[in-house]
């Protein structure tokens, strides 16, 4: 995808929202492990509550469970449905998907604005469709500066809907392989 230690943003919107972070090459978790909780970061003018208890959070407004009760009234009982009726074309949900895809690039756009980084991967059922990319691209293209968007990639994973997994797994090798783990395991 690019050099070993380029700075990336991967995000998963399936059933849920959140992120990962990777800062020059190297996994960043924060100081308590919560980076990347971007699904609880706030969309300006919402109100839906959210699993946490906040009103307003991106995850209760555009990830896979908010589409499928936002298009319950056309029959939509799942995110397996959403995807279905995107890929049908079915207008309702192509534009419920775009505008999630908007209120990701609101949040997104922050994100992007304070790392600055070269790559946005998303995955997940809902982050690899078409009309949700189109929606990030417009917003983060028509809220960030210049200097942000310049070299900036935003597209899905080349691992599909499920490369949040190999993300995790990388993370796990990290941590078992770091050589602290390794010295603890082997001795000096």
């Amino acid at each position: 995808m690019g050099r070993p230690d380029a700075t990336l943003v991967g995000i998963k919107v399936g059933t849920g929202i959140g992120a990962g972070l990777v800062i020059a090459g190297r996994a960043h978790r924060g100081e308590t492990g919560a980076a990347g909780e971007i699904g609880h970061m706030r969309v300006e003018g919402r109100d839906r509550r959210c699993s946490c208890g906040r009103r307003g959070c991106v995850a209760a407004e555009a990830s896979g469970h908010a589409l499928s009760r936002l298009l319950r009234p056309v029959g939509v009982r799942s995110v397996d449905d959403v995807v279905s009726r995107v890929a049908e074309g079915q207008r309702q949900a192509v534009r419920a998907v775009t505008e999630a895809g908007r209120l990701v690039g609101a949040v997104l756009t922050t994100v992007v604005t304070i790392l600055n980084p070269r790559y946005v991967r998303f995955g997940g059922a809902i982050g690899v469709l078409e009309p949700f990319l189109a929606g990030v691209r417009a917003t983060v293209e028509a809220r960030a500066s210049a200097g942000v968007l310049n070299g900036l990639d935003i597209g899905a994973s080349q691992l599909g809907e499920n490369g949040a997994f190999a993300g995790l797994a990388c993370l796990v090798a990290d941590e078992l392989l770091a050589p602290p783990a390794v010295d603890a395991l082997c001795g000096p």
